[in-house]
């Protein structure tokens, strides 16, 4: 897929359009310092750099460079290579990255901003990805600079893990909790199946919406380019069930491969053989109400992967039985 249908600044947003709002007139007012948590790949960084953009515009074409940094630990001087971005008002850090001398490279970090900064001055931002990777000792030390420094320093941190964020840190900021619901799920499942044409129809998308763990943009994009497989693996499994019922066991290797496909991408064991039920009906309308009873059968079974991977079997072998 393609990029279009990612926001390049807030009015873009497809999603969290409320909470761009939101951090768009706290951060052009009295801006706070902000902690924005929420599960993995809902939107955080994408909705922080949109309203950064909105806020200066030449934030979205400024690349993350990789600088060297020198710092005076307790016992010797250390040079460490950190990826930083720097704008006019910004700057950003993924904290995933300061494995050694975390606290040191920080502390130098937010002092040389400090020593830029003169009273005509508006106050910098400093963005850090990933800040449940930032130790205790860290959080700390920019607690500090929270305390001392509010005129020259706001402070965003974008983290999906709340337990890893020390308390005396979390409780100087703004809170924001970032989630995608299944209305916004639909929302851009459609946008992206439009600006893509991807062909989807809207009862499709709507069963796309509702699936299991559709709570996050990847998993919304992953399986609306997946859907179209999902059918088409459905077909190949009816038409072996059809061409060899009289002779269906040699072919169960090659079915077993079919429906660990379908399994691995997350799809219910249920949900499988419903549309295997319903291929097959079309296919063989004298025996549709016997399918639909097998499928009833063996709806409610098994659990994990491997175990359903065997039910299903179990399921496709009485079914060719019926069209015998």
């Amino acid at each position: 897929m393609n990029v279009d249908h990612i926001p390049q600044c807030a009015e873009q947003c497809i999603i969290h359009k409320k909470h761009a709002g939101t951090l768009l007139r706290l951060f052009t007012d009295d801006m706070p310092n902000v902690v924005i948590h929420g599960g993995a790949h809902v939107g955080k960084s994408t909705l922080v750099q949109c309203v950064l953009t909105s806020m200066y515009n030449d934030f979205d074409s400024i690349p993350m460079l990789q600088e060297t940094v020198t710092v005076q630990t307790d016992t010797k001087t250390v040079s460490e290579s950190v990826y930083v971005r720097r704008g006019k008002k910004t700057v950003e850090l993924y904290a995933n990255n300061l494995k050694r001398y975390q606290r040191h490279i920080i502390t130098k970090l937010l002092k040389d901003i400090g020593h830029n900064y003169t009273v005509y001055m508006q106050h910098t931002i400093v963005v850090f990805y990933n800040a449940d990777a930032l130790n205790k000792q860290t959080q700390h030390t920019i607690k500090r600079y929270i305390e001392t420094s509010y005129n020259c320093l706001r402070f965003i941190f974008i983290t999906g893990a709340m337990s890893k964020m020390s308390d005396v840190l979390t409780s100087r900021c703004a809170n924001f909790r970032v989630s995608m619901d299944q209305t916004e799920v639909l929302t851009y499942i459609s946008h992206v199946n439009s600006s893509e044409r991807l062909g989807h129809t809207v009862e499709e998308l709507e069963e796309i919406a509702r699936m299991k763990n559709m709570n996050n943009v990847h998993a919304a994009l992953w399986r609306i380019s997946m859907h179209a497989e999902f059918h088409k693996v459905i077909g190949q499994i009816v038409k072996y069930i059809v061409l060899y019922k009289t002779e269906i066991i040699p072919f169960i290797p090659k079915i077993r491969e079919c429906i660990y496909i379908l399994l691995g991408n997350l799809y219910t064991g249920a949900n499988i053989m419903k549309n295997i039920s319903e291929l097959l009906s079309v296919k063989s309308p004298r025996c549709s109400s016997r399918i639909w009873i097998e499928a009833g059968r063996y709806e409610h079974m098994g659990v994990n992967c491997t175990k359903w991977a065997y039910v299903i079997e179990g399921f496709i072998l009485c079914c060719a039985k019926l069209l015998e």
